[in-house]
């Protein structure tokens, strides 16, 4: 998932995080709808969510589901 200068990747092995993909949370699967990238240099951004045990959005931060914003040109 890209914005103009952010992109949303795996923190771990640095692979883009598409909506659809899926993502456990706690145990509890979801899938990616979206997420914003970090409005400041001490934001880190959201990730949103679908699913699980609800029929709200979910929003967390990047590093709850073991992700992050990082820069790109």
């Amino acid at each position: 998932m890209q914005t103009n200068k952010f992109k949303l990747v795996y923190a771990a092995i640095g692979n883009e995080v598409n909506i659809g993909d899926a993502v456990e949370v706690n145990g509890v699967r979801y899938i990616i709808v979206g997420g914003s990238p970090p409005h400041k240099p001490s934001s880190t951004g959201r990730v949103y969510a679908r699913g699980g045990d609800s029929r709200h959005d979910k929003e967390w931060f990047p590093n709850v589901c073991n992700m992050k914003w990082v820069p790109h040109e």
